[in-house]
């Protein structure tokens, strides 16, 4: 048996696989994981905000006149006009696969080598990139970026459920659960739990450290090997860096997990 068979060969090992390639940023042996046929669902729905005449999401002019935002019509009309080209499909490609030259290279991808794409242009190291415009990122930063992956991808297996359906095909469900590398007090905040009663700060804490779990769903195929259903939702890093001030020159901006 291969190391990619062995990989393969259950629910638990081919979603711990997964996680190992996104740690080492790898995203075609990511895709290289999951079930083809989901896969090429996943194209037919996840390609159509970025074909021609794509209808992206409505702004309205007298939101941003109301409410938080309370600004003139003319600032409203600014930002609501931002907005509308921001969403338009080519700028959507541009940022969202920022490895694609355009429509038509995309449209040409097989499935498997969209998803690649699609999940890499989500990754730490992208979004760095669209953030400080800079593509040419240094080797610490590289390995500042590693250890984001590292501490994100902090998993582990709790345990596997199959279950089968009336035509026949068998599913898993992979339960695990995020290991935390919560810091805390960060940033001089005081730490809250110090101010609950100290019979449930025990309680508390371990709650807070133990992380929240999550499901990831595999296909059984025809030979007996395992494949994981794409989209993977534990992929989505865009909520994981937090940019407030623009960063210096050659900077990564957020803060980095030592």
């Amino acid at each position: 048996m291969n190391e990619l068979q062995a990989e393969l060969s259950s629910p638990a090992l081919v979603f711990e696989a997964a996680v190992a390639a996104c740690i080492r940023d790898d995203w075609d042996a990511v895709a290289s994981l999951c079930d083809p046929d989901s896969l090429i669902v996943h194209q037919h729905n996840a390609i159509k905000p970025y074909l021609p005449g794509a209808k992206g999401p409505a702004f309205s002019v007298e939101a941003f006149m109301q409410g938080p935002y309370a600004l003139s019509r003319e600032e409203a009309e600014s930002r609501v006009e931002q907005l509308c080209m921001s969403q338009a499909p080519e700028s959507r490609l541009r940022q969202d696969f920022p490895t694609v030259a355009n429509v038509d290279e995309l449209r040409s991808m097989s499935p498997e080598r969209f998803y690649a794409a699609y999940i890499r242009g989500r990754s730490f190291g992208e979004m760095v990139i669209r953030e400080t415009g800079n593509r040419h990122l240094t080797a610490e930063q590289d390995a500042a970026i590693a250890r984001i992956a590292r501490a994100f991808f902090n998993y582990r297996t709790i345990g596997v459920v199959t279950d089968g359906t009336s035509e026949g095909a068998l599913f898993a469900y992979v339960l695990f659960r995020d290991l935390g590398n919560r810091q805390q007090g960060a940033d001089g905040e005081p730490d809250w739990k110090a101010e609950l009663p100290p019979e449930v700060q025990s309680y508390a804490r371990e709650c807070e450290n133990h992380g929240s779990a999550q499901v990831v769903i595999c296909r059984q195929q025809a030979n007996g090997t395992w494949r994981l259903i794409a989209p993977l939702e534990f992929l989505d890093q865009s909520m994981a860096i937090v940019i407030d001030d623009p960063p210096a020159q050659g900077d990564i901006a957020g803060p980095l997990p030592e």
